[in-house]
C-alpha cells in the first residue's frame, strides 16, 4: 500500500473481489445489522505517523466477531481478530507494531452464529510525547518479579509452556494507567493486576483481561504514599501451532484527551454493561467468600455488574449460568416486546445469584442471611469529572419495596398483551423473546411489590410494604462520574 494519503483507495463505498464495503468515518459511530454468520466489510484509512488505530464493536444483540487487516479484505484469516461472547470488541494497533503500516485498514465484522445488530466505531488516536521530565523511581527486580522500568517500554516476552510471569511497575502520582497485551501466530494469554499481592491471579487480582486474542485494561489509580507498586501476571492461555507462546507488554501512563474511551455511567447500553462494567468491583461475602466478575464469559457466574437504570434488569442479558441453556443461548428480546428502562446516571448497580433450582435440585451460591454482613468494593475503574479515581468499599442496606396498585394494572396489561399475541409468532427466537420479555416485565418492582401481596403479605394501608432480598448499595455517587 502507497504510505501517502490516497482518498482513491478509500472511497465511500467501493468493492473489490466481490466485497463491498462501506468506509468509516474518524470518531463517526455507525449502526449496522447482519445476518448470521454473514460478514460486514468496511475500510479505514490512517494518516498520520503518530498515531495508533482504535476500533470499538459494541453489540446491540447478538454476537459480533471483529477482523482487522492491511493486506485485503478482513477474513477469518486475518492478522487482528477479536471475539468474545456477548461483549464490547475493542482493537488498538499502535505504530510499534510490526504490522502496523500507514494507509488503508480493512475491516469485517461477523454475525457469529445469530443475527446480529452492533455499532462500530474506528478513530486515530494520537499518541502521547514522550516525557522527559518524569520522576525517575529506583526499580529493582527479583528473583520472580521483572521491573518494567521506563513508561511506555515495549516489552517482549516468550514462553513455551502453559506457565505465569511476573512483572512490577512503580509510580508516583494519580495517573490513568493502562496495559496492552498483544500475542502473536495464535497464542493467547491473558493479563491480571494487583495494588496488594505480588502474584495476582483471580482471587488475589484487583483487575484482569482475559479475552480471547489481544488484552487491554485502563484503571485509575494514585498512589498509597510517595510511590506505589502495581504488580502484573502474565498468564499464558494457550499455545500456538508452534508449541510457544509470544507476546508484547506495554505499560502507560501518559494519555491524550482522544486515547481513552471515557464515557459516563448513564451512556453505558443494557447489553453491553456487564461487559464494560467487568473489572469496576467485588462483592465480599464474608471473608471466606469473595466474588469478582473479570470477564463476562469465565468469571461473572454468582456477581456481575449490570445495566445502570430506573428498573432492575438483573439478568439481562442472560449470565453465563443461564446461558448453558439453550433456551437463552444467543438470546434477544425484540424492542416491540419489551423497552429497555431509561438510564440512571451516577449509580453503580450488581446483580448476586443467591441459589438456583434446576431439575428439582436447588444449588445455594450465597445465603440471604449473609448479605446484611456483606460489602462491594470498587476497583479503580471509576472516576469523577476531574479525572481522579473513585474507589471504596460499600455495606448493603435493605430496601423495602411498595405496592402501587396502578403500576401493577400497567404491568399486568403489559404481560397479558405479550400472552395473547403468542400464539400468532411464528419464528422460534420470537416465542423465546416474548417469554423473556414476560419474565422480565414480572420480575420489575412494579409487579413484584404487588404479587408479594397475592401471596399473603395483607395489610390495611394502600401502600403496602413488602420484603425484597434486594440490596441497594449506599451513599450514591454524587456527581457525574464515568467509567473507562
Amino acid at each position: 500500500l502507497n504510505l501517502k494519503c490516497d482518498s482513491n483507495i478509500c472511497s465511500s463505498s467501493s468493492s473489490s473481489n466481490g466485497t463491498q464495503w462501506s468506509t468509516l468515518k474518524d470518531g463517526e459511530t455507525q449502526q449496522y445489522s447482519a445476518t448470521a454468520n454473514s460478514f460486514l466489510h468496511f475500510r479505514f484509512q490512517m494518516t498520520q505517523s503518530c498515531s495508533a488505530l482504535d476500533i470499538r464493536v459494541e453489540s446491540l444483540y447478538g454476537n459480533p466477531t471483529l477482523y482487522v487487516d492491511q493486506k485485503g479484505p478482513a477474513s477469518l484469516n486475518s492478522e487482528w481478530f477479536v471475539t468474545g461472547f456477548q461483549r464490547p470488541l475493542y482493537l488498538t494497533v499502535c505504530p510499534s507494531d510490526p504490522r502496523f503500516s500507514l494507509g488503508t485498514f480493512f475491516i469485517a465484522v461477523q454475525a457469529s452464529g445469530i443475527d446480529t445488530g452492533f455499532t462500530i466505531t474506528a478513530r486515530s488516536v494520537s499518541l502521547p510525547a514522550p516525557s522527559s521530565s518524569q520522576d525517575k523511581i529506583e526499580c529493582v527486580s527479583t528473583d520472580d518479579h521483572i521491573c518494567i522500568e521506563e513508561d511506555g517500554k515495549k516489552i517482549e516476552g516468550y514462553s513455551e509452556s502453559l506457565n505465569q510471569h511476573y512483572y512490577i511497575y512503580n509510580f508516583s502520582s494519580c495517573q490513568q494507567v493502562s496495559f496492552n497485551l498483544q500475542t502473536l501466530n495464535g497464542a493467547d494469554a491473558d493479563i491480571w493486576y494487583s495494588l496488594n499481592n505480588p502474584y495476582p491471579y483471580y482471587q488475589t487480582a484487583e483487575g484482569a483481561s482475559e479475552r480471547i486474542g489481544d488484552d487491554e485494561v485502563v484503571f485509575n489509580v494514585c498512589p498509597r504514599g510517595k510511590w506505589d507498586v502495581i504488580y502484573i501476571t502474565i498468564d499464558m492461555w494457550s499455545l500456538s501451532p508452534l508449541q510457544n507462546v509470544n507476546y508484547t507488554l506495554y505499560v502507560n501512563q501518559r494519555h491524550t484527551s482522544s486515547s481513552l474511551r471515557k464515557r459516563t455511567i448513564a451512556e453505558i447500553g443494557c447489553y453491553s454493561a456487564p461487559q464494560l462494567l467487568g473489572s469496576s468491583a467485588r462483592f465480599q461475602v464474608n471473608e471466606n467468600n469473595t466474588l469478582n466478575c473479570f470477564d463476562w464469559t469465565f468469571d461473572c457466574k454468582v456477581f456481575w455488574p449490570i445495566y445502570p437504570s430506573t428498573k432492575s434488569v438483573p439478568f439481562y442479558p442472560p449470565p453465563p449460568y443461564l446461558y448453558r441453556s439453550p433456551l437463552f443461548q444467543n438470546l434477544y428480546v425484540f424492542p416491540d416486546q419489551w423497552t429497555i428502562p431509561s438510564p440512571q446516571p451516577n449509580v453503580f448497580v450488581a446483580s448476586v445469584l443467591l441459589n438456583m433450582t434446576v431439575n428439582g435440585v436447588t444449588t445455594t451460591f450465597v445465603g440471604e442471611e449473609s448479605l446484611s454482613n456483606s460489602y462491594i468494593t470498587l476497583l479503580y475503574r471509576f472516576s469523577d469529572e476531574s479525572g481522579n479515581p473513585v474507589s471504596g468499599t460499600y455495606r448493603g442496606k435493605k430496601r423495602e419495596y411498595s405496592c402501587d396498585y396502578s403500576l401493577f394494572q400497567k404491568q399486568r396489561q403489559k404481560i397479558q398483551d405479550l400472552n395473547s399475541k403468542s400464539n400468532l409468532l411464528q419464528s422460534y427466537e420470537q416465542i423465546r423473546s416474548s417469554e423473556m420479555a414476560a419474565a422480565l416485565l414480572s420480575f420489575d418492582e412494579d409487579w413484584f411489590g404487588c404479587l408479594q401481596l397475592l401471596k399473603g403479605f395483607v395489610t390495611s394501608s394502600s401502600k403496602i410494604q413488602v420484603r425484597n432480598t434486594t440490596i441497594g448499595m449506599e451513599p450514591v455517587f454524587r456527581g457525574q462520574f464515568h467509567c473507562l
